[in-house]
């Protein structure tokens, strides 16, 4: 069925009961939670590689594969299901992802060995990878219907918490736009996956106290989300991202063997507000931007390119710690992340798109 004949169905009126708003936790709940999978998946193995690499019997450098067929899985599907919703309707879409999710997960539950591994991470990318551009499909649709001529800041706000921010909340759990909107995820997911094989092999922290260290940068992420989502701003946070991102990356030069925690909590914390900025700005110039028509598209689109920041992260990681984790190898990812952050300043600075004013919808 065409999306445009079952839009009513799939969206819903404006509102659900006289006087309810629009955007009621009825209406936002599912999929904020939908849209939580696939961070959340994409962080729960981060303090798992080195166990996973001892109790295989396998090279560190070999789990990072892990990582990129989540990733590699998701690139591809982002997009697809995004066009998929606007042909079929997000509804069919978020239901077969689901499944996917479902069946990936009892994949893994079973697996023995490091291939099994891979293909279960390779279905929850799939499955995973429909909610977004559903859900931002589905916000259209009822600020459409409710009236409304500027983004819903509060609800993109919650959806890109729930989308990013809490992707470093799969690392407790686990214990116990486009082209540089990718650079930013690149820094981000080389903290998530380097740092914390650094604070376990070399730092000595266990699986769920390297998971709480990073657990602040989540808060902070989200601290920063709400607030400026809800101004729908694009351009000052965005340059706000960068700048936070490139100090982020210089601090990593401080970390050795015997620093405090307290100091590697500080520096998570600063690329928290980095990656709470970024998100926020690069998700409001996406709504804001692209055709409505194209909009499901658009956003996986958008995440396809986060995910090549992810995927190159994984690749750095697995080759700097190939044989082993060293104070070494974590300067010399520092230094690759301050050279992209220095890039990541100048485009953000130069792009004359985001001089202009945020249009409404």
């Amino acid at each position: 069925m065409p999306a445009s004949s079952s839009e009513a169905t799939l969206s819903g009126p404006a509102s659900g009961t006289p006087g309810e708003s629009p955007f009621s936790w009825k209406f936002t709940t599912p999929l904020f939670i939908g849209s939580a999978l696939n961070p959340v998946n994409s962080s729960l193995i981060a303090t798992a590689l080195l166990p996973i690499a001892h109790g295989l019997g396998v090279p560190l450098g070999q789990t990072a594969a892990l990582v990129t067929a989540l990733y590699l899985a998701s690139a591809i599907a982002q997009p697809t299901a995004g066009k998929a919703a606007e042909v079929f309707g997000p509804r069919r879409v978020f239901i077969a992802g689901i499944i996917g999710v479902a069946i990936g997960g009892l994949v893994g539950g079973f697996a023995q060995d490091l291939l099994t591994l891979l293909v279960s991470r390779v279905l929850i990318g799939l499955g995973t990878s429909c909610a977004y551009p559903t859900a931002m499909l589905l916000i259209r649709h009822r600020a459409r219907d409710a009236g409304l001529d500027r983004p819903p800041g509060g609800v993109l706000g919650g959806l890109q918490i729930a989308g990013t921010a809490t992707a470093s909340l799969g690392l407790p759990v686990g214990g116990i736009l486009v082209g540089s909107q990718g650079l930013l995820l690149l820094c981000v997911y080389l903290v998530l996956y380097g740092i914390t094989q650094w604070i376990e092999a070399v730092r000595g922290l266990n699986e769920t106290e390297a998971g709480l260290v990073l657990l602040p940068m989540t808060l902070v992420t989200g601290l920063v989300v709400a607030p400026v989502s809800r101004r729908n701003l694009v351009r000052g946070p965005i340059i706000a991202a960068a700048f936070t991102c490139l100090i982020a990356s210089a601090g990593l030069l401080l970390l050795t063997g015997t620093v405090s925690i307290a100091v590697i909590v500080i520096i998570t914390i600063i690329f928290g507000v980095a990656m709470g900025f970024g998100v926020s700005g690069n998700q409001t110039a996406l709504y804001s931007q692209a055709p409505p028509e194209q909009l499901g598209t658009a956003s996986g689109l958008s995440r396809t390119f986060g995910y090549v920041g992810s995927i190159a992260s994984s690749a750095i990681t697995g080759v700097v710690f190939h044989s082993s984790v060293t104070n070494s190898g974590v300067h010399l990812i520092a230094w690759i992340m301050i050279g992209v952050s220095v890039v990541l300043v100048a485009l953000s600075v130069a792009d004359r798109t985001l001089r202009a004013k945020t249009p409404a919808t």
